[in-house]
């Protein structure tokens, strides 16, 4: 999930046999408070249970954030930081540019992925002479993907671990990567343990 500038995006992403799939995705204009509840709601429904949140780290910034992580707490989601958008961004480039195995793509994103499937064809581009895409909603969109990516390629989960699960119609997908190891910090709030 992701915020800036108005927009409010979450994706809900798996990982299939090594390759990372795009299952939905939502945006909400507006502020982050009123719209982090009704896009955590619509990812648990189309997973069919609770899923675990990944924000990009500097939503964690206790001084320079738009308040998502806060409107996230209230909704007691199972909130994680991601890892830096640009490691996802590298990931999903390669994962784009690898051959097919078995006659499917490592990286797939679901027809009903709308957003995701217009911010690859054309609305997540560099302007010219360029490094960072162009902001808006793609950009808002693809930087929480990202980073959400970083963590699942960068931190796998073993094949027993709990955290597997199934969509619905029967596929296996990851709900996500730990993000309390290797590094990743989990929010913790400042005034934990206060009366």
């Amino acid at each position: 999930m992701n915020a800036a500038n108005g927009i409010t995006t979450s994706a809900l992403l798996g990982a299939m046999n090594g390759r990372i799939a795009v299952l939905g995705d939502w945006v909400a204009e507006g502020d982050p408070g009123s719209n982090a509840p009704s896009l955590l709601t619509a990812a648990n429904m189309r997973a069919g249970r609770a899923v675990r949140v990944v924000v990009p780290p500097p939503h964690f910034d206790s001084w320079n954030n738009t308040g998502l992580v806060q409107a996230l707490r209230a909704q007691r989601a199972d909130l994680h930081q991601g890892l830096d958008p640009l490691k996802g961004r590298e990931q999903l480039r390669r994962r784009m540019q690898q051959m097919p195995r078995d006659n499917m793509p490592v990286f797939l994103v679901d027809a009903g992925a709308r957003h995701t499937l217009a911010a690859l064809s054309s609305g997540y581009a560099c302007g010219p002479g360029h490094q960072e895409p162009v902001g808006g909603l793609h950009a808002t969109l693809m930087t929480g993907l990202e980073s959400a990516v970083a963590l699942m390629t960068l931190h796998p989960v073993p094949e027993d671990s709990p955290m597997w699960a199934e969509t619905g119609d029967g596929r296996r997908y990851l709900r996500y990567a730990n993000a309390l190891g290797s590094g990743a910090v989990r929010y913790r709030s400042p005034f934990a343990g206060r009366h």
